[in-house]
């Protein structure tokens, strides 16, 4: 999950592309924070930080926003 520089809020699984056909919707953050609760205490993440852990039981890493290069 990341909060970018102008205010925008990112999310992924890490694992589907997100420029794949199909794979990137737009939705409100109240109908993901139903779908997964323990998102909700990011939603007082700053403006260019991202938060990201290895599987819901692992703790989430705070770091700066950095967007992945283009490939």
């Amino acid at each position: 999950m990341g909060h970018t520089h102008e205010d925008d809020w990112c999310l992924s699984d890490g694992v589907t592309d997100p420029n794949a056909p199909g794979a990137t919707v737009a939705v409100h953050i109240r109908h993901v924070i139903d779908h997964d609760p323990t998102l909700e205490p990011l939603a007082s993440l700053p403006d260019g930080f991202q938060a990201e852990r290895d599987s819901p039981n692992e703790p989430w890493r705070i770091t700066p926003f950095a967007w992945l290069p283009d490939e």
